[in-house]
């Protein structure tokens, strides 16, 4: 009885063999190969795409009923703070985006570190 190695090495032998005898079935495995490497390529250019799309996007945009929910202030208060200049956005046929950054930021720049604890207590 024949192992599985031995088996394995004695079919890709006849494989190869068969296809040496066989020109037209060579021709057909470099056709098969060289549209599978250009398949692939184009498989490596779409990724690549969607990857520089992708952190392109790595600082998305918010919408203004999204903000205000997020931030839990009225419409009134939203345009005071871009009125005011305390935060950044876009706006776009009268619809207004926020960066997430800078939402970040805006809560950032007024953040109020808690005091040590084990001060004087009187």
């Amino acid at each position: 009885m024949m192992d599985y190695k031995t088996y394995l090495d004695k079919l890709v032998a006849d494989l190869y063999k068969k296809f040496d005898e066989d020109e037209e079935r060579k021709e057909s495995i470099k056709v098969l190969t060289t549209n599978f490497d250009k398949a692939f390529k184009q498989l490596e250019e779409i990724t690549n795409t969607l990857k520089e799309a992708d952190l392109k996007m790595d600082d998305p945009f918010v919408p203004n009923t999204k903000f205000m929910e997020l931030m839990e202030i009225s419409t009134r208060t939203a345009q005071v703070w871009r009125d005011e200049e305390k935060i950044g956005y876009s706006q776009i046929a009268g619809k207004i985006y926020y960066r997430k950054s800078d939402i970040e930021k805006l809560l950032n720049d007024n953040y109020h570190k808690a005091k040590a604890k084990g001060g004087n207590k009187r």
